[in-house]
């Protein structure tokens, strides 16, 4: 397989995961496990070959309804911590990477901007 930007957002999904939540979404030392985990989660969340395709991504919906379904198996967001970048985080953990938006798409996203611009404000 041809690793591609989207890859990369992949990895940074995984990051920013890590961060928000101190634990990781699939995790094993052996990667052909690690697949394995990713697969049938992909296969669960109806995605894939073998589940008959599909998408797990965060579509866009008036009422916000298919974007909460897309981020539902994320943990719980105690306190509402992270607001609208739990979608984000969503985004780029999206198993399509078609899907999957672009370094581009991430900071020109209204969410990720309030975001960050919030972090580097109490850093700065």
């Amino acid at each position: 397989r041809e690793y591609t930007e989207k890859s990369d957002m992949w990895s940074l999904g995984i990051v920013l995961y890590a961060m928000c939540f101190s634990s990781l979404p699939w995790s094993h030392e052996d990667p052909s496990i690690l697949k394995a985990q990713i697969r049938r989660f992909a296969e669960e969340r109806g995605v894939g070959p073998q589940a008959g395709g599909g998408s797990a991504g965060t579509g866009a919906s008036t009422d916000g309804s298919e974007d909460e379904a897309e981020s539902s198996w994320l943990p719980a967001d105690v306190g509402s911590r992270l607001g609208t970048l739990r979608l984000v985080l969503a985004a780029l953990l999206e198993l399509d990477a078609a899907r999957r938006p672009s370094a581009t798409d991430l900071v020109e996203n209204p969410a990720f901007r309030g975001q960050a611009a919030r972090f580097t404000r109490r850093s700065g």
